[in-house]
């Protein structure tokens, strides 16, 4: 399978977890206007086929997918109005990777990339920033806590992101898998992602494959672990991690 889509529509900036990024700011009342170009090529064939094979073969669905390589580009120029006037563009590139090892073994890579340019995270609103950490971003560490703070020590956010993913899937019975999986991440306050800064942590979870998505549980440390972090972070989740 090979193919794209192209799509242009009004940007409204969230986090990895679908919920708006909140921010120090955010009542600050900039006025912004954003468009969206997005690219999205699917390469390598992640199949939506329903083979007659049997039970314990990976369904080869966009739900779980084991092989093929899918990414998007994502460029959203924006105007900010109020304390300051500024231009700039948002860029996000996100590729995923995923290669079947054996009967019931997929191994899925995963990376993202984000910077602004034209402007500084101080003169952004809260909800154009880049924040890294949690969930949807790199499990085992709190929501946004790999993020630029603020003077007050909450999330600022900044223009840059990295994230890195990589995970084992097994699936051990029809409806039952484990998984490992490290992730790392960083948001930086520089345009460019700052990889040297990344912090990284390690897991496992476990999935029960309804027919439509899979549940998964998910349990995550820091690799390197410093004084106020916790030891670890539980996720419950619907669907695959990416």
């Amino acid at each position: 399978e090979a193919g794209g889509r192209f799509a242009s529509s009004r940007h409204v900036a969230a986090d990895d977890e679908g919920e708006p990024v909140p921010g120090p700011d955010a009542g600050r009342g900039n006025a912004r206007q954003t468009s969206t170009v997005e690219v999205e090529p699917h390469l390598g064939a992640v199949e939506d086929a329903r083979e007659m094979v049997p039970a314990t073969r990976f369904e080869r669905s966009r739900r779980a997918p084991d092989r093929g390589v899918r990414g998007t580009l994502q460029a959203s120029p924006a105007v900010t109005l109020g304390d300051c006037s500024c231009q700039y563009i948002q860029l996000d590139a996100r590729g995923s990777a995923y290669q079947r090892l054996g009967e019931n073994l997929v191994a899925a890579a995963r990376l993202r990339l984000g910077s602004v340019i034209g402007a500084s995270a101080t003169n952004m609103p809260a909800d154009q920033r880049f924040y890294a950490g949690g969930g949807g971003s790199a499990r085992g560490f709190a929501y946004q806590s790999l993020s630029p703070l603020a003077s007050d020590g909450t999330p600022f956010g900044g223009s840059s992101v990295v994230e890195t993913s990589l995970e084992l899937r097994w699936r051990v019975r029809p409806r039952w898998g484990v998984v490992g999986f490290v992730d790392a991440a960083m948001a930086s306050d520089t345009s460019q992602p700052d990889f040297s800064g990344m912090r990284a942590s390690a897991g496992i979870g476990a999935r029960y494959y309804f027919d439509f998505a899979p549940v998964r549980v998910d349990i995550a440390t820091p690799l390197d672990r410093r004084d106020g972090e916790d030891a670890f972070q539980i996720y419950f989740s619907l669907g695959q991690a990416f």
